[in-house]
């Protein structure tokens, strides 16, 4: 993060797995039409086989030894222009704090954020689900997603701590017939955000 350097033993002392989270915004849910309407499209291009791939890798670079996440979830929702507006506004108290830590209270909010994008992605009586997992490799933590539909669309990823929590929300573009390469690492993270204190 920065040239801030992660202090790997906090990461590493209560490292579980955990799968991730998804939504639509904070506070009121913007655009729902919008968005409605841009999950059919998705949902159209999936129909048509107007899809593509995605692969990446999922691991932090510092300090020094890359360490792969082996065996870690990843989760691809369809992300509408106004939910990507929404996760950058969402990002704005960690950027403008330096990308120092977010409190307890400001990260609980980040993270009903993107239960809501993956709540609203989930599919109902009007079609299915558009919730995509899944689980990095025991090689290189790599992944891989097949028939993407052609659009907009974000990973997530959670590293739970001893003393914080790391969040990967990145936003992506899927191109027919194309293989996205990406890669979420300490530069890609969205945010971190401190545990509360133990009572």
């Amino acid at each position: 993060m920065g040239s801030r350097r992660f202090d790997r033993a906090r990461i590493w002392g209560t490292l579980s797995l955990v799968a991730l989270t998804g939504c639509a915004g904070i506070g009121h849910a913007p655009g729902p039409a919008a968005n409605a309407a841009y999950l059919a499209t998705i949902a159209e291009r999936q129909v048509s086989g107007n899809t593509g791939t995605v692969v990446g890798r999922l691991y932090l670079a510092q300090p020094a030894i890359p360490t792969p996440l082996t065996g870690w979830t990843v989760t691809l929702l369809p992300l509408s222009p106004t939910q990507e507006s929404a996760l950058n506004q969402a990002r704005s108290p960690y950027l403008d704090g330096g990308r120092e830590p977010l409190s307890p209270e400001r990260f609980d909010a980040a993270r009903s954020f993107l239960n809501r994008l993956q709540a609203a992605a989930g599919g109902d009586q009007h079609g299915p689900s558009l919730v995509r997992s899944a689980t990095t490799n025991h090689v290189d933590a790599g992944f891989t997603f097949q028939d993407v539909p052609d659009g907009r669309w974000i990973l997530l990823a959670e590293l739970p701590g001893k003393v914080s929590t790391l969040l990967w929300a990145s936003p992506i573009t899927v191109m027919a017939t194309k293989t996205t390469v990406v890669i979420l690492n300490d530069s890609a993270i969205w945010l971190e955000g401190l545990k509360p204190p133990a009572e």
